[in-house]
């Protein structure tokens, strides 16, 4: 079992201790009373570095380095959603961004090798997660990853 709370938190603390232009703010939209609809079945290290690259690629690429996590508990799915603003990813490059060395044409600039999107994907995926994305004017960039509470697992 692992805490996503906790997690999450970990991640934008080290994040923020080691870049101090990035800012990660963390929104509970809703706090379970059971404590159990915090949790999932999973590896708290993977889960780790898949949130912290979501989390640094926010900061990375938006204009104010500041990345928005907001999180939702229901009984079967933990969602999170990691939102920043700038370059937008455009609507035709959206299906590669997960694909290994892939990087859209305007962040060509930016440092890395295209790979931290295609781990994310696995670590969600190996916990039967989801990830999306959108990335329009009004809302900026936004990768939504839902997970399969705890709970809901349970009951499988």
């Amino acid at each position: 079992p692992v805490r996503i709370d906790e997690v999450l938190l970990k991640a934008a603390s080290d994040i923020q201790k080691s870049n101090s232009s990035c800012r990660v703010s963390i929104n509970f939209e809703t706090i379970p009373d059971d404590e159990e609809a915090l949790t999932v079945f999973g590896n708290s290290n993977l889960l780790y570095i898949s949130f912290k690259n979501l989390m640094e690629n926010g900061c990375k690429y938006s204009h104010d380095q500041h990345t928005i996590v907001t999180t939702s508990f229901s009984k079967s799915v933990i969602a999170v959603d990691f939102q920043s603003n700038g370059e937008l990813i455009e609507k035709e490059e959206q299906p590669y961004i997960f694909q290994p060395f892939y990087r859209a044409e305007k962040v060509q600039h930016k440092e890395g090798f295209g790979l931290g999107l295609t781990l994310v994907k696995r670590i969600l995926s190996l916990h039967k997660a989801t990830i999306e994305v959108s990335s329009t004017k009004e809302t900026g960039t936004i990768f939504k990853v839902q997970l399969p509470a705890a709970t809901l697992l349970k009951k499988i």
